[in-house]
């Protein structure tokens, strides 16, 4: 019983990393997708600002 607890603590462990691992991707991508944008607004300044709601997540236990 005990290997198999160990076996799934390290799993989540895992999976843990992984979502940390997510996160900061996401956080470059949006601060790269802004970056972009504030050029777009240069060179169109009429143009709209977006409202990006793709990233609407419910994050659980953070």
């Amino acid at each position: 019983m005990v290997l198999v607890a160990d076996e799934l603590k390290r799993k989540s462990a895992k999976i843990a990393a992984e979502i940390d691992d997510l996160r900061r991707r996401i956080s470059a991508l949006q601060q790269q997708r802004a970056a972009v944008d504030v050029v777009i607004q240069t060179y169109e300044p009429g143009c709209p600002r977006r409202v990006d709601r793709s990233l609407n997540l419910t994050l659980v236990g953070r």
